[in-house]
């Protein structure tokens, strides 16, 4: 009855379709030709196949927003992958659609829909899923995005890209125009391999291990974040291989806890030494052979922009090190690039109210003592916020 209901001959009126934890016994149903909207969550084991997705959208050429979120296709013994059939049709065309969004579903429902659907340039495209192995140039990003390329080639149309390390596993995020790509992956060797098929930089001076399928992105900024629960142990990032991702031009440490970043900015200021990083005090970490396979001594040597959290003089004074440390050079070897912005942020997010009154008290006393000192060290064009507000030798700057 339920599916009954839905079906275009009995609801010509029907414009939007929200599916939550629904397991129908049947998928081969059809929607109203006039559906607007189409939303599918949470289903686990029983969801429908890809070709049973493609003929209830080919019955929607109407569809202006498309969404499915955990959707994972029930298990048959011949499915692997589109089976053409007469009633399955070999391309969907979506010239209405505006909106995609494909989260967290199993990878060859995303696989199908993206080979068999065909979607107009003003569609927004936000693909989300997990990426097993260590090469997602040859078992996604290929086979799926190298139709798009046309799109990806556009470099001025990048907004962000950045790599999110969540402890367990890393979230590779790509914005562009239109499109929003979050490959979630445990590998490093799989981020890296992202990395050159976008074309974003090269990693180890490699520029010719860029897949020639991939899009021609070169030299594009790509910022690394840390989540609160990724790192109990800085030592614990060394077997991963993180520190050898070369490309980084961008570093938030404001969800690392405070004597985890303040190790952190000890591994910034100085080149890695054989047996661990050398303390302000000449300490060693005992790290071994942290970066027996890193061809530049320093740590993210194309670092250039740095946010840490706690405007505290100690914070202050750790980030001047850094500055210190990185004061000019290049990412070739010779020396780290240059810090052109440090941001300092409250160490609580939703600090409002008199948390932003603590904070300037707080840039009135750093003002006087150390903020000058840093500003000297990074140069006439580098910047520095303190809680949101840029400040210079002479004060607050708007």
């Amino acid at each position: 009855q339920f599916t009954a209901l839905l079906g275009r001959k009995t609801t010509p009126n029907l414009r939007e379709v929200i599916l939550h934890a629904t397991h129908l016994p049947r998928w081969d149903i059809s929607f109203s030709s006039n559906l607007l909207k189409l939303e599918i969550y949470n289903i686990s084991s029983l969801g429908p196949l890809s070709t049973e997705l493609l003929s209830i959208l080919a019955a929607c050429p109407n569809l202006t927003d498309l969404r499915l979120c955990k959707v994972v296709p029930r298990l048959t013994l011949s499915d692997h992958g589109v089976e053409n059939s007469p009633s399955t049709p070999s391309t969907v065309e979506l010239t209405a659609l505006r909106k995609l969004k494909l989260s967290r579903n199993s990878v060859q429902l995303v696989q199908d829909l993206l080979l068999q659907l065909r979607l107009p340039e003003e569609c927004a495209i936000s693909v989300t899923c997990a990426i097993p192995g260590t090469s997602p140039s040859t078992s996604f990003l290929t086979p799926v995005l190298a139709r798009f390329n046309s799109d990806f080639q556009r470099a001025s149309g990048i907004h962000q890209t950045k790599v999110i390390y969540t402890g367990h596993r890393f979230r590779f995020i790509v914005i562009y125009q239109r499109w929003y790509v979050q490959l979630n992956m445990t590998e490093i060797a799989a981020i890296q391999d992202a990395i050159r098929w976008f074309g974003i930089g090269s990693e180890n001076g490699d520029t010719s291990a860029k897949p020639e399928t991939g899009p021609a992105l070169n030299q594009i900024p790509i910022s690394l974040k840390f989540t609160d629960k990724a790192v109990t142990d800085m030592s614990s990032l060394h077997p991963t291989g993180i520190f050898n991702l070369e490309c980084i031009t961008r570093l938030k440490t404001t969800r690392v806890p405070n004597d985890q970043q303040t190790l952190l900015l000890q591994y910034l200021s100085r080149p890695e030494h054989p047996d661990g990083a050398a303390t302000k005090n000449g300490d060693q970490f005992a790290v071994p052979g942290a970066y027996q396979h890193t061809p530049d001594p320093w740590v993210f040597p194309g670092l250039c922009d740095l946010v840490v959290k706690a405007m505290r003089e100690d914070v202050v004074e750790a980030a001047i090190e850094v500055a210190k440390g990185r004061s000019g050079g290049s990412a070739t070897g010779r020396g780290p690039a240059r810090l052109k912005r440090i941001e300092f942020v409250d160490e609580h997010d939703k600090a409002i109210g008199n948390g932003e009154t603590c904070s300037m008290v707080r840039l009135a006393e750093a003002q006087r003592n150390l903020l000058p000192k840093l500003l000297d060290i990074l140069g006439d064009d580098a910047k520095v916020f303190w809680g949101g507000k840029r400040v210079s030798k002479t004060g607050v700057m708007d």
